[in-house]
Order: structure tokens, then C-alpha cells, then sequence
């Protein structure tokens, strides 16, 4: 299939907004490109986009038919945005990207270090990964959040659920800390295989469990409700889905909830919080991530 570039002028506020869309789209690699055109492949982290006028352009190897579906999956622009969609020459675009990617640290010990970097001093937990069509890398301010979440929980023994998996990074995290088993689920079937292989990848394929949301009853038979969730989706799915996922859950079960824009937050704590406990809402770069503990 051919690869197509879909680019998006916009102001700087809504620039991480419109990559996390890309992301969440199957994009192989999302840049951000000033006004000088002068590309820088990710933000600093826990800053804003500095450029008045941002043009985010994601990479997507997609069939004709499906461009005008990913560009409408980004929702509607403002006003003063302009999408352009354009044609690339055919090139290893994510070979490209995985090549520009260093190991990252999380605290506490939690790294994800892609191919052919060796393995950093003082690390607990090690997950291989390298850039895909899976969301989820480690990069983007949602999974940060929950990652540095993980990294800081009493994880041993523990059952998990990875709910929207994408690559499958945030489970794999929690089963390299200590968890026990994980269960990882996502609507997208493609998600879900790059998840498998990168669990096989990880060696520990063999603790972990995989499915669409129509499998979680069945997976959860052998191990009945999990003490832990992390999902990383968009706000609707998370309103959507509370009753389901709070219903996994074992009382006094940790939660991890990201995906979400910070001034989403407080429609997140309104629908979540009368059933947790210690609840905490963490922000980065104009995202923010719900943490509690399930009631008992």
C-alpha cells in the first residue's frame, strides 16, 4: 500500500491534541513542523509545542479508499486549521523513526529501550519496544503518565488489565515490575497481534492474555477481577465503559486513567470518582491521567 502524509496546520494549543489523534489512528510516525519547517519528531516532555502556527503531519500506509476515513477520524478542525493530505515516496518510514528513538526511563527503574541500544545501569524493569502502528511507545504525555504511575506501584503478585493496549506497553511495564498475569484488550484486532508480539518479544507472552472488550469476561474466568487497570483511551470510551471496567476490578483495585485532555479531567473524576478512593488527577503537557483505588 501507498504511504500518505496527512498534515495539519493549527495553533500550538491543539497541537498535541491532533497527534494523539494520529497516534490513536494507526499513524506510523507523527511529526510537528514550524513555520520554518524545521521538524522535531517530539516535543520536549512536559512542554507545550513553542510555535505560534504548528503544522503536525502523521505518516499512515494506507489504501486510497481509507485516507479520507483517517483524515475525518481527526475530527472536526477549527475554524483557522487546514489539512492537507499528500502522497510520499516509498520508504522504511518506521525503520527511520525506530532509528531516532533512545531509551527512555519512567523512575523507579522502568525503561523501554528500542533495538540496538544496551541495557541501562540501575534498571528493574526493561521493556523492548521500538516504534509501530501501534499506539504506544512510551513518547506521547498519556502513556507517560501512566508509565511513571506503574513504576511507582507495588506490582508483585498482581493481576492487570491493559485496557486499549495499543502495543501493549503498559502492560508489559507492569508484568516487567512484578505482575503476576495481565490481561490486554483492544477494538483494534492489529492493536492486539503487535501487543502479542511484542509479549513474545518481552518473554512473557506466557503471563499474559489477549482479546477484543467482548473476550474481558472470558479472560477474567481464571483469574477472576483484577487488582489493577490502566486505560489509556479517549474520554467517551472512558465515560462509555465505566460500569465495565469498574466492574473488573477488585475492591481496593488501583486505577490508572489516561487518554484524556486535562480539562477532560474533571468529567472523568465526576463519573469515577464516587466509586474511588484517593483519587489524584496528574497533568503533562496539556494531558491528565485519573489515579484511585476502588472502594470496598
Amino acid at each position: 500500500m501507498p504511504w500518505y502524509q496527512i498534515s495539519v496546520r493549527c495553533g500550538a494549543a491543539r497541537a498535541n491534541k491532533l497527534a494523539g489523534r494520529m497516534e490513536a489512528l494507526g499513524a506510523a510516525a507523527v511529526s510537528f513542523v514550524d513555520a520554518a519547517d524545521v521538524p522535531v519528531l517530539e516535543p520536549p516532555i512536559g512542554k507545550a509545542v513553542l510555535w505560534g502556527s504548528t503544522c503536525v503531519q502523521g505518516l499512515f500506509e494506507a489504501a486510497p479508499r481509507q485516507v479520507h476515513a483517517l483524515s475525518e477520524g481527526l475530527g472536526t478542525l477549527e475554524t483557522d486549521e487546514e489539512l492537507a493530505v499528500s502522497v510520499i515516496e516509498d520508504r522504511d518510514w518506521v525503520s527511520e523513526t525506530q532509528a531516532l528513538c533512545e531509551p527512555m526511563h519512567f523512575g523507579n527503574g522502568l525503561w523501554i529501550v528500542p533495538s540496538g541500544h544496551g541495557i541501562p545501569g540501575g534498571a528493574r524493569g526493561i521493556v523492548a519496544l521500538d516504534a509501530g502502528v501501534a499506539f504506544g511507545t512510551g513518547s506521547h504525555p498519556t502513556t507517560r503518565l501512566c508509565l511513571e504511575w506503574l513504576a511507582c506501584q507495588a506490582l508483585e503478585g498482581k493481576h492487570v488489565l491493559d485496557f486499549g493496549c495499543g502495543s501493549g506497553v503498559l502492560a508489559l511495564a507492569a508484568l516487567k515490575l512484578g505482575a503476576k498475569s495481565a490481561v490486554l484488550i483492544d477494538i483494534d484486532r492489529q492493536a492486539v497481534e503487535a501487543a502479542r508480539a511484542n509479549a513474545e518479544r518481552n518473554a512473557v507472552a506466557h503471563r499474559a492474555r489477549f482479546g477484543e472488550p467482548s473476550d474481558l469476561p472470558h479472560l477474567l474466568q481464571s483469574t477472576g477481577n483484577v487488582e489493577v487497570l490502566v486505560a489509556n483511551i479517549l474520554l467517551e470510551p472512558l465515560l462509555e465503559l465505566s460500569g465495565n471496567l469498574l466492574a473488573a476490578l477488585a475492591p481496593g483495585g488501583a486505577v490508572c486513567l489516561s487518554g484524556t485532555l486535562e480539562d477532560q479531567a474533571s468529567r472523568l473524576e465526576q463519573t469515577y470518582g464516587p466509586h474511588l478512593s484517593c483519587t489524584e488527577v496528574a497533568a503533562l503537557a496539556g494531558w491528565s491521567r485519573l489515579t484511585g483505588a476502588v472502594r470496598h
